[in-house]
Parts: C-alpha cells; structure tokens; sequence
C-alpha cells in the first residue's frame, strides 16, 4: 500500500513538473538551470521550436567560444 502510494506521488509530481515546463519554459529558455529539461522527451512535450531553440543555445555553450573553454 505504502508503496502505492509513492507510486501515485511521484506521478503526480511528474505531471505537475511537465505542466510548469510547458507554461513557463518558453519565456525562461537560456535561463533555465541545468537539469530542469531532463531529456528528449521533456523536449518533445514543449514542441519543435523549443526543442530547436534549446539545442542550439546548447551547441553554442559546448562551442570554442561558449562556457566550457572558459
């Protein structure tokens, strides 16, 4: 039961998580912390153009230029 439980928790707290991403992340793209889009699927819930924004601001942080060469 117990663990039925925290089964439907989590559940509920993926759902909830998906429909702040939905909301808000297009108005926070390029401020969104790592990790907040955990993979392709959370891309695929926000559409094609996010998705496309989101990759490529990723590819110019991995760039010579971006944040890792820092």
């Amino acid at each position: 039961e117990a663990e039925r439980i925290e089964q439907v928790r989590k559940e509920i707290i993926e759902e909830e998580r998906i429909k702040l991403l939905r909301e808000h992340a297009h108005r926070l793209l390029g401020y969104l912390p790592k990790g907040v889009i955990r993979d392709e699927k959370d891309l695929d819930y926000l559409g094609n153009d996010f998705k496309n924004e989101f990759k490529r601001r990723q590819t110019n942080i991995k760039s010579p230029d971006g944040w890792d060469n820092k």
